[in-house]
């Protein structure tokens, strides 16, 4: 869907913005021209249609301005309605808050790495618990790390139930080939289990990611820091969130009154 509207952007950066929005008609048969679309003209109308409003519907979501005006059977770029300063500050915005981005990413990982291990094994169950590991339970694994915490549960998919042998790696241990090898070779300790996920607050290193691409091998997902923080903002978990809002013109409403 977001490359299809991304397409549906680039054949209306093509037109005048001063002559406003493209019939949706017109736009298919450019498509339909251009081979950028397979099917019947009335079917890629309406599928311009659809998948221009729903890009709009992700963007409001993600509180991002909607990239297109959708009204009476045509579409246009709400670029179109920014005069130059308003697209620049816009663009400025953006910017800064994909800098913050990473900055408070980075603040993340940091707290993480600096709780005590008995805490990261506390957040961690919470968080894998929100990534949709169920039933999880400490498993006792003779020989293996004090600084290691040990879990079976079972990880609900589009497929069905797989029980994941976890093993988290913490005081920032970095996970290297051994450490997919080992849990591998261990999984009947987990349930059984038939996949494993293996998580630091560390660094992954390059044997690990090769290990684990091994093909006809039991799945092992590696999580480093970046990962973790990756998913405590995906599940909203030790994240929260502030937003900005910020007023815009109203595109439909600017069409409504121009047809007017």
């Amino acid at each position: 869907g977001v490359e299809l509207a991304d397409g549906v952007a680039g054949l209306l950066s093509g037109y005048d913005r001063n002559n406003g929005p493209v019939s949706a008609q017109k736009l298919a048969e450019a498509a339909h021209r251009k081979g950028r679309i397979s099917g019947e003209v009335p079917y890629i109308q309406a599928l311009f249609t659809a998948v221009t409003r729903a890009d709009n519907l992700r963007r409001t979501g993600q509180g991002l301005r909607p990239r297109f005006s959708v009204a009476g059977g045509r579409i246009g770029l709400t670029d179109w309605l920014l005069d130059n300063d308003l697209a620049r500050a816009e663009r400025e915005v953006l910017s800064a808050v994909d800098r913050y981005r990473e900055v408070a990413r980075r603040s993340l990982l940091r707290q993480l790495q600096q709780l005590p291990q008995r805490s990261v094994g506390e957040l961690v169950l919470l968080l894998l618990e929100q990534a949709g590991i169920s039933g999880l339970s400490v498993v006792r694994r003779p020989g293996s790390s004090g600084s290691e915490l040990h879990l079976a549960g079972t990880l609900c998919e589009a497929g069905g139930e797989v029980q994941v042998a976890v093993v988290v790696r913490r005081g920032g241990r970095d996970i290297g080939r051994e450490q997919v090898t080992d849990l591998r070779g261990a999984l009947h300790h987990y349930g059984p289990a038939s996949a494993g996920w293996v998580l630091t607050t560390g660094q992954v290193l390059s044997g690990a990611r090769e290990e684990a691409r091994v093909p006809g091998a039991a799945p092992v997902t590696l999580l480093d820091g970046a990962g973790l923080v990756k998913l405590c903002e995906q599940h909203r978990v030790a994240v929260t969130e502030t937003q900005v809002a910020l007023p815009l013109p109203d595109a439909e409403l600017f069409d409504a009154l121009r047809a007017g």
